[in-house]
């Protein structure tokens, strides 16, 4: 499944810039969910960690999670389609993220 996204945000930009690095650097044919998550992750934004935080996680959680998605990319190196289970968690944690920024709209 592919998204089209039409009128990125700079930052937006730099996000899928960000996670596009990471797919080659893992060596993945893919940009997965994984991958956006992780750039967020570590691009260091407020709003991401605000997100976080009403999720429940603590910076010591969030350090953990990093680990443990650069972690899975590793040991899924070389892969030509997305991990299941990596593509749910990142798709619930975007989806939560969303909806926390939205509601600062």
């Amino acid at each position: 499944m592919s998204i089209t996204i039409t009128n990125p945000t700079p930052r937006a930009k730099r996000v899928i810039a960000q996670a596009t690095k990471l797919a080659a650097e893992y060596q993945h044919a893919y940009v997965g969910t994984e991958h956006l998550f992780l750039a967020l992750l570590r691009s260091g934004s407020a709003s991401i960690f605000e997100s976080l935080q009403v999720a429940g996680l603590s910076e010591l959680d969030r350090s953990i999670l990093i680990a443990r998605v650069e972690n899975n990319l590793a040991k899924a190196q070389k892969r030509t389609d997305p991990d299941p289970d990596l593509v749910k968690e990142g798709a619930k944690a975007l989806r939560k993220m969303a909806d926390f920024i939205e509601g600062l709209r």
